[in-house]
């Protein structure tokens, strides 16, 4: 008899889960492309997305996802893997290639994984809030394009505390002006000047780079 396919999904995944855990609780169940009810089941669920697509990682601000790097001088996607919490995925040449063929993604990928393990309390035991929480405005003139930035909002559930990380998409560099209604002192940090540096919500961002904006106590 036709049906949907997707109807014996969890049945499948059920079965599947516990045989898992039968062998060791500690082993992860991962799928590519994941619905949101299949991460019910699902440990760890990996995309190919070379844009912002924060649903799921708004359905589940905790979720592991783990995103695709695939170019020779992949920044973009890095920076994506920065702004919606996602495990890099290092995949020269569609995973038929070898880690040394591209050295700058990989450069700038440890930085950023630098970056988010120094400030882990800010930018992965957060929730994330996709932009609620924080405006980002460019500041000068707009370039052709329009705007370059990109920004997303992590929240810590002890205090209250907030980080805005801010993408610089364009080929220029850009000043960005972060306001999230704290009324003590913000700093600044980036994948290239991981350092934390007091700033009045002002930020400069190099070509295709990064920063974060943090709510200090």
């Amino acid at each position: 008899m036709p049906a949907y396919n997707f109807a014996g999904d969890s049945a499948f995944e059920k079965k599947l889960r516990k045989l898992l855990d039968e062998q060791d609780s500690e082993l992860v169940l991962a799928g590519e492309g994941c619905y949101d009810l299949q991460n019910r089941h699902y440990n760890l669920p990996y995309t190919r997305t070379s844009g912002r697509g924060p649903a799921i990682r708004y359905i589940d601000p905790f979720l592991p996802i783990m995103n695709w790097v695939c170019g020779y001088d992949d920044r973009e996607n890095v920076n994506v893997c920065l702004l919606d919490r996602y495990i890099i995925s290092y995949e020269p040449h569609n995973f038929r290639g070898h880690l040394e063929e591209f050295p700058l993604t990989l450069e700038y990928g440890k930085k950023v994984d630098a970056l988010r393990k120094r400030y882990q309390a800010f930018l992965w035991d957060v929730e994330f809030q996709d932009t609620l929480g924080a405006t980002v405005e460019f500041v000068g003139e707009k370039p052709a394009q329009g705007d370059p930035i990109e920004y997303s909002v992590f929240r810590r559930r002890d205090s209250g505390r907030k980080a805005v990380v801010i993408v610089n998409n364009s080929a220029s560099p850009v000043t960005a002006k972060v306001s999230t209604g704290w009324q003590s002192r913000l700093f600044a940090a980036s994948p290239e000047n991981p350092e934390p540096q007091t700033v009045d919500g002002r930020v400069q961002l190099p070509p295709r780079s990064a920063a974060v904006v943090i709510e200090s106590d």
